[in-house]
């Protein structure tokens, strides 16, 4: 009848045979549609005088593939032999339909495969020692760059594509992985058909007989052109840039948050007296005076969370042999291709420049101690005659003599003070710092000169109280608020010598 050989669509529910086959999960044989009450019958067979048939579940691997039907417009009672050979009809119809659904799925693993390769310029191979043959993928043929039939397809040919500056490290690499046992894996160059270079890494273990004897050596070979072009183009780069940088004169320093030397740049090393490379090894602390390491870590770790802190100092620093230097020091926070935020430090010797500086204060003051002396002499002279006639009136008058000793002794006291002040304000300088009373330390300079300066100029000090101490040199301040009055002092001298003989507060 038409419509009977052909596709056709029919209920699959719990109510048909196919869903009711299914669902009991073995044979179901129909003596009588007609009088079926298991299930309902489709359309399709009742409409093609359809009386007696069985069906079976077509197995899967983990579910079923569906149901196998056997129908007859004839009644008929069908035997365990007809049921057994649709069962196994359906077991063939299983097996195939596996059969090609592994085949497919091994087709596509295969282009998958190989589309991997070829993105990844990565090819596989297979060097059968019983055969000898060599068994490239398809990638293996494009880097190589020659077809399948114009490859000799042995290790010889393989060889033979080999540089041949490359090929005797590549045949003793072979050698001691199967004599040694030890996986091949080497970086070797390989010349095309065409003259092209191009270099290849190439990996792979040996696999051996119960006997011992080799039988494959089985691995990849991976086309690194151009990753090394591009590594000896960067290292290329970085020569120039260290060429560079050596070329700068001040100092160049770069480490990590806890202080570990990344980069230094040639002058660094010469400034501290280093061997080049030296450094590298080193943690910037070797640098820096003990005293002042735990405030360098800090400052270091405020900058790299972000927050404001002095970039800009000048800073007492050591070198390798112990040695102390001074330079200027910048800071700011810099960051490296791939690696955690650093600090640069930019360090220039300024060594000379202070030693020139503490020589100039030296003349400076030394200049300041001659006028301070010229009018120190004066007073000096004052008390020393004070000291001189007290004792002599002692002498002529001996109910006195306690008072006019007790006047030389003041005056014998005022003189070595002022001699104290004097040695205090010669002493040679030294540039280190240290906590320091701002308030005492100006009160001792303007004291000084009031007792060297001309009586008719007055000196007013009024002093801030409880001023917290600042870090600096006392001996420089001393200096500075002298030099001041100094100054002071001249211009007022200027105005009396017009005939202005007013007293002048300064």
């Amino acid at each position: 009848r038409a419509g009977l050989v052909g596709h056709a669509t029919v209920p699959a529910g719990s109510e048909s045979q196919g869903g009711y086959t299914l669902l009991r999960s073995e044979p179901v044989v129909i003596e009588n549609l007609g009088t079926e009450t298991r299930f309902r019958a489709p359309s399709l067979l009742i409409d093609h005088g359809v009386v007696s048939g069985m069906s079976v579940v077509i197995e899967g691997k983990d579910t079923p593939f569906g149901v196998l039907g056997l129908h007859t417009s004839v009644q008929r009672t069908f035997t365990e032999d007809d049921v057994r050979l649709l069962c196994l009809t359906a077991n063939l119809l299983s097996t195939a339909i596996r059969h090609f659904a592994d085949q497919r799925a091994l087709r596509d693993e295969r282009e998958h495969l190989t589309n991997a390769q070829r993105i990844g310029h990565l090819g596989s191979w297979d060097n059968n020692y019983i055969t000898n043959t060599l068994e490239w993928s398809d990638e293996v043929y494009r880097i190589f760059g020659v077809a399948p039939q114009e490859f000799g397809a042995t290790e010889d040919a393989f060889i033979a594509a080999v540089h041949p500056d490359d090929r005797p490290r590549v045949i003793d690499a072979i050698s001691a992985s199967v004599t040694e046992r030890r996986p091949y894996d080497i970086q070797h160059r390989i010349v095309r058909r065409d003259g092209t270079v191009r270099i290849v890494h190439g990996q792979g273990e040996v696999t051996f007989e119960s006997d011992g004897t080799p039988s494959h050596i089985r691995g990849t070979v991976l086309d690194i052109t151009d990753r090394v072009e591009a590594e000896r183009t960067v290292a290329e780069s970085e020569e120039r840039l260290r060429a560079i940088v050596d070329t700068v004169r001040s100092g160049i320093v770069i480490t990590d948050e806890q202080g570990a030397i990344r980069f230094t740049n040639r002058a660094c090393e010469e400034m501290f007296g280093y061997s080049p490379g030296e450094l590298m090894r080193l943690n910037a602390d070797v640098m820096i005076p003990e005293s002042e390491r735990e405030h360098a870590t800090a400052r270091s770790a405020a900058m790299l969370r972000g927050e404001e802190v002095q970039s800009r100092f000048r800073a007492q620093r050591v070198r390798k042999d112990g040695s102390a230097i001074y330079v200027d020091v910048g800071t700011s926070v810099v960051s490296l291709p791939g690696e955690p935020d650093g600090i640069l430090v930019e360090l220039r010797d300024v060594t000379e420049e202070v030693q020139l500086q503490a020589q100039l204060r030296h003349v400076q003051k030394s200049e300041a101690l001659g006028t301070l002396v010229a009018g120190v002499a004066h007073d000096f002279n004052n008390l020393l005659t004070s000291i001189l006639g007290g004792i002599e009136l002692a002498r002529q008058r001996p109910d006195q003599a306690e008072r006019w000793l007790v006047k030389a002794q003041r005056a014998a006291e005022r003189s070595a003070q002022l001699v104290q002040q004097l040695v205090t304000f010669s002493r040679p300088s030294q540039h280190d710092t240290a906590p320091i009373d701002t308030t005492e330390t100006v009160r001792e300079a303007v004291a000084m000169a009031r007792d060297t300066f001309d009586r008719r100029i007055q000196i007013s000090f009024e002093a801030v109280e409880e001023l917290p101490p600042v870090l600096g040199n006392q001996g420089e301040l001393v200096q500075v608020v002298t030099n001041l009055l100094l100054n002071a002092r001249d211009a007022v001298s200027e105005r009396q010598e017009k005939g202005d003989d007013e007293r002048y507060d300064r």
